[in-house]
């Protein structure tokens, strides 16, 4: 029953964080005797809760006895009624996706180069991973939060120059006006929406013994940006019995999960998780022992505030 429930709170957050592919390992068959049957009702069980919760994407089941290797790697012979992948074989087919190249410019700036030689008297180049999107040679930018524009000169990958960067790729970029860039800068694409804001909405899941109230503080880290930040409001937590959403809460406890309003010290340049999850993703930090206590994702944002 335990392992249903963490399993129904994993689903809950695979719907949340849009995953498109959740394979859900039936472990210790040999202790209901490879009994099918019990292996369909957990199966029908979770295909309602995922109806529920409206998961879209592809769900997978597969029986394991995972401590003799039961459709982990090879096909079970004790379990000769489910027809099919082993848990290895399904993992090596599932798909890989590459949509982040296809999405906005988000290049958060994690170091200033500037060499000061005489090979390079006058380089200043931004480095740090290109989170989404494809930047090219010639590309028309904004800098946040300065606004201010610009156009990219070049850019470095490793050792050598190149005309395209694609998500993922940790580069350094040179533009062709001398602005102001500094760590914790985001760089953008001038053709599309970006977002500068102090005050949002977000789905969270809290991971600290002591509960979480309104009017904590703490450190939030979004990519190589840290501010300090406050939540403002608590309006629902997830009931994960029963895959309710409860208002009139007080507080979050040990691995709730809970919608809030939380307002930064200073702007922070985000897009919502459903559109951009490289960019619509955060930690908490506590301020005094430096733990992380909770991780969250941006559901919408008020221009206004």
């Amino acid at each position: 029953h335990g392992i249903i429930e963490q399993t129904k709170r994993h689903l809950f957050i695979s719907s949340l964080l849009r995953i498109e592919a959740v394979c859900v390992c039936v472990n210790k068959m040999d202790l209901v005797n490879f009994d099918e049957a019990v292996f369909v009702s957990i199966k029908n069980e979770l295909r309602s809760l995922a109806e529920k919760i409206g998961y879209t994407g592809e769900l997978y089941f597969i029986p394991l006895v995972a401590k003799d290797g039961d459709n982990v790697v090879n096909d079970s012979t004790r379990m000769s009624w489910y027809k099919g992948s082993s848990l290895l074989q399904h993992l090596e087919a599932l798909p890989v996706h590459s949509k982040e190249k296809t999405l906005p410019v988000r290049f958060p700036v994690q170091y200033v180069i500037r060499p000061r030689n005489d090979d390079h008297p006058d380089f200043r180049g931004y480095a740090g991973q290109l989170k989404t999107g494809t930047l090219h040679k010639g590309e028309k930018v904004v800098v946040l939060p300065t606004l201010k524009k610009s156009i990219v000169k070049s850019v470095h990958l490793a050792e050598k120059e190149v005309d395209t960067a694609f998500a993922g790729e940790s580069i350094v970029v040179e533009f062709e006006d001398d602005v102001d860039v500094s760590r914790g800068s985001m760089i953008v694409d001038a053709a599309s929406a970006y977002h500068q804001v102090t005050s949002f909405t977000a789905t969270l899941s809290w991971m600290e013994e002591q509960p979480l109230t309104v009017g904590k503080s703490f450190f939030l880290q979004h990519n190589v940006n840290r501010v300090k930040a406050k939540l403002v409001e608590l309006n629902e937590v997830l009931d994960i019995k029963t895959m309710e959403e409860k208002t009139n809460v007080n507080e979050l406890h040990l691995n709730d999960i809970g919608k809030v309003v939380i307002k930064t010290a200073k702007p922070i340049f985000v897009d919502t998780y459903q559109s951009n999850a490289a960019n619509g993703s955060f930690i908490l930090i506590d301020e005094f022992t430096n733990n992380t206590v909770a991780v969250g994702v941006i559901e919408d944002f008020d221009m206004s505030k």
